[in-house]
């Protein structure tokens, strides 16, 4: 069988359309297949793909319900675009809290 290859908008997509139950993660565990991503996608948009391999399918089920009840909030610090070389001078010094956005 041919190895599908996707583009990250498709992936997306995709992932967007998914229904995410216990039974969705019994069968996906069933019948996964490789799939192939484009490095440069992964570069050029920043995407990332996490997994783990801790804990049980019963915690990532809490943390899913979690997240759809809105409870799970990004912690970031915000800087206006004028004040990017600031906003960039902390992550490099690492003092920036989590995430540093530019607002415009």
């Amino acid at each position: 069988m041919p190895i599908k290859r996707y583009k990250a908008e498709q992936i997306v997509t995709l992932l967007r359309q998914i229904e995410v139950t216990p039974q969705a993660c019994k069968e996906a565990e069933s019948d996964a297949e490789p799939l192939l991503i484009s490095l440069m996608d992964l570069i050029s948009k920043r995407i990332r793909i996490i997994g783990s391999q801790q804990n049980g399918p019963e915690y990532l089920y809490e943390i899913l319900d979690f997240v759809a009840q809105g409870k799970v909030k990004t912690i970031v610090e915000t800087y206006p675009l004028a004040e990017a070389q600031k906003a960039y001078q902390r992550v490099v010094e690492g003092k920036a809290r989590f995430r540093a956005v530019l607002t415009m």
